[in-house]
């Protein structure tokens, strides 16, 4: 029996290396081809650079003009992430006052039979932005990104909410708050958790969007970081070596996020809400 056990140890530990072995080789071959020269890119695209070109990151900064798309994707990404957690916020708590109710349960199925819908119909939704005058401009991307994800986050919220005692309600409905301090005052600071953590996602998602910025932009000067790695591709060769010290740079900020905020994405992910 104890045999049976250690072989499944030693079993489980393998697939866990194997499994971190996967998730960290692209991360090694990113880092290791940003500090190559070009042509060593493809004389050895898997080993070790042999003089490291740490003006590469200059370079990619420089020419790929990370400053300036930087800036387009901080608003169009801060502004989608404060539109989409305030939707999905009211949207949840509105489903939770009248879950009890059929027109509730309704609406609930609705909301949470969206997800199935696939995202197709660009072309339809390109002209109705061109009509509503947001096509080449911030403002179009910001609101496509404000309400993708909205079900899910409503999914996720809304189930938060269910957890919570019932006590605490009926306590704010006596003190005598109205919803809006029933919801910003007693609710969100108990789901802060479940916020952090859609608001992670929902920054990750809107910071490395590509499809959205391609469609909706066409001035160059409002590209997004992903619309700007694009200039390193030539019409036969890929500069990857600036690429890849592009995408690096732009990877910092996520990193931030998440470390700033993964104690609370850890909560989410475990299920607690705590008073």
């Amino acid at each position: 029996m104890r045999k049976r056990n250690v072989t499944g140890s030693v079993g489980g530990r393998l697939v866990v290396y194997a499994y971190a072995l996967f998730l960290i080789a692209p991360i090694y071959f990113i880092i290791v081809t940003s500090l190559k020269m070009a042509g060593e890119v493809t004389t050895n695209p898997l080993g070790l650079p042999e003089y490291p070109i740490i003006g590469n990151f200059v370079e990619a900064f420089t020419r790929g003009n990370i400053a300036k798309y930087s800036f387009n994707s901080v608003i169009i990404t801060g502004s989608a992430v404060i539109l989409s957690l305030l939707n999905a916020i009211i949207v949840s708590f509105c489903l939770h006052k009248i879950a009890h109710k059929k027109i509730g349960v309704l609406f609930y199925a609705i909301i949470m039979g969206s997800m199935l819908i696939p995202g197709v119909g660009f072309v339809t939704l390109l002209q109705l932005y061109m009509k509503l005058h947001l096509y080449n401009n911030l403002l179009g991307p910001i609101l496509m990104g404000a309400t993708t994800g909205l079900p899910f986050n409503v999914f996720i919220l809304v189930g938060f909410l269910r957890t919570l005692p019932k006590e605490i309600s009926e306590a704010a409905t006596i003190d005598g708050c109205n919803d809006r301090q029933h919801l910003f005052l007693v609710l969100l600071p108990l789901i802060k958790s479940a916020l952090a953590t859609l608001g992670i996602f929902a920054f990750v998602s809107n910071w490395n969007s590509l499809l959205g910025p391609l469609i909706l932009l066409k001035n160059k000067e409002l590209f997004t970081i992903p619309l700007g790695l694009l200039d390193f591709r030539g019409t036969y060769t890929v500069e990857y070596n600036y690429m890849f010290a592009a995408i690096l740079i732009t990877s910092v900020p996520l990193v931030v996020i998440y470390l700033r905020f993964q104690s609370y994405f850890v909560e989410a992910l475990s299920g607690g809400v705590k008073g």
